[in-house]
């Protein structure tokens, strides 16, 4: 069996999209019940969109919480 995963289109995908052609737009935060396919969704985004991103998971990696503290210069938080 292969290891790829097929990725279902879920009704947020037109406001994503939507999102991400803004050329105004802002950050990027969603929250939501567990297991609805958020992640999912912003991997799919990011493929269709973008040549690059940055996923941050709070819960699997704890440690990257203090980068976000105080100044939220994305240049620092890049380096």
């Amino acid at each position: 069996m292969s290891n790829t995963s097929v990725y279902f289109p879920r009704l947020i995908d037109s406001a994503l999209d939507a999102w991400a052609v803004n050329r105004q737009h802002k950050s990027l935060l969603l929250r939501g019940a567990r297991q609805v396919g958020k992640s999912s969704a912003v991997r799919a985004l990011a493929k269709r969109h973008f040549t690059n991103y940055i996923e941050v998971n709070f819960e699997s990696t704890p440690s990257v919480k203090e980068f976000f503290e105080g100044d939220i210069d994305v240049r620092r938080i890049l380096h």
